[in-house]
């Protein structure tokens, strides 16, 4: 592996970023075999992301999150017959912020992607 990953820096959705290093750490726990290979996935995905300009709450988090079960789990708890879709574009994370609050506001059946 290069070591390359989506910089902390860089402009995209803080989404992103968070998913990029949870799954990072999901799948090194998911290849190891034993709790010392666990232990040392997690350490090299570590540096990896402080390399890659990471702080380390994200980083804590990002290993929390990497160890909670799946949101496929959660969401067929929850899961309306008349959910509703909503697609829209990024523009920044303090306006997808607000969106969300605001349509969690009204209605429990719209999920925002």
């Amino acid at each position: 592996h290069s070591g390359v990953h989506l910089s902390f820096s860089s402009s995209v959705p803080m989404a992103t970023k968070r998913a990029v290093a949870k799954n990072q750490f999901a799948r090194a726990i998911r290849n190891a075999s034993t709790d010392k290979g666990k232990q040392a996935g997690i350490q090299k995905i570590t540096e990896l992301l402080r390399v890659n300009n990471y702080p380390d709450k994200e980083i804590g988090r990002a290993i929390k999150n990497a160890t909670r079960p799946t949101n496929r789990d959660r969401q067929q708890q929850w899961k309306s017959p008349h959910q509703v879709i909503l697609k829209l574009p990024h523009i920044n994370d303090a306006l997808s912020a607000r969106v969300s609050r605001r349509v969690r506001q009204f209605s429990s059946d719209i999920r925002l992607v």
